[in-house]
């Protein structure tokens, strides 16, 4: 839906171009890690909820907006959000889609109006996680074990050693990674990874 919109294909072209960039999705290593390890299911699940609310919200941009769709868009990416804190980003891609896609300028309020009840939902959360359930997420985000360099390495080589093997091997499925980069090295499995990504 989104590349007619943007581009003015047809639906049948529009469809197949999708198709073809979403199978490119799943097999780059990229996003390998959501089939290699059961600790990364939730990425999935997030990322059903997220699109699913994103969906919800570009078919109403285009056909009109409604209580029940509003609710239905919200709800989805409160379960994105619950799944993985990754869903936290859709307030964002719901702007900067009704800026580019929409065609709505970014001084005017209307992107800032329409993604205000995502980043609402993403407000609650915080404030539930830390005056509800007294438990900050922000202390978990930073590290003292490893610097963002290390971290960095680290996730690069994953890439090389782990994701892209268990797309091809899928049947090698662990609980968790099994990737550990010595602070201060340059690690060649990083350096190829690098590649993979780019």
């Amino acid at each position: 839906e989104l590349l007619g919109a943007t581009t003015g294909m047809d639906s049948a072209l529009s469809a197949n171009v999708a198709l073809v960039a979403s199978t490119v999705f799943v097999v780059h290593p990229i996003s390998g890690f959501t089939v290699n390890y059961i600790s990364n299911r939730d990425v999935g699940l997030m990322f059903m909820f997220f699109l699913g609310s994103f969906l919800t919200y570009v078919r109403m941009a285009k056909s009109g907006f409604t209580a029940r769709g509003w609710a239905l868009a919200l709800l989805l990416a409160a379960g994105s959000i619950l799944s993985k804190q990754n869903g936290l980003l859709l307030g964002a891609i719901v702007w900067v889609a009704d800026c580019v896609v929409f065609r709505a300028s970014a001084f005017t309020r209307r992107p800032w109006l329409r993604s205000l009840p995502f980043f609402g939902v993403a407000l609650a959360y915080f404030g539930v996680t830390r005056f509800v359930l007294q438990h900050p997420d922000l202390a978990y985000v930073r590290s003292d074990d490893m610097s963002p360099a290390t971290y960095l390495a680290v996730q690069l080589k994953a890439y090389a050693c782990e994701y892209l093997p268990g797309i091809l091997l899928p049947w090698r499925v662990r609980p968790f990674p099994l990737v550990q980069v010595e602070p201060g090295t340059l690690d060649p499995a990083s350096l190829c990874g690098l590649v993979l990504v780019l």
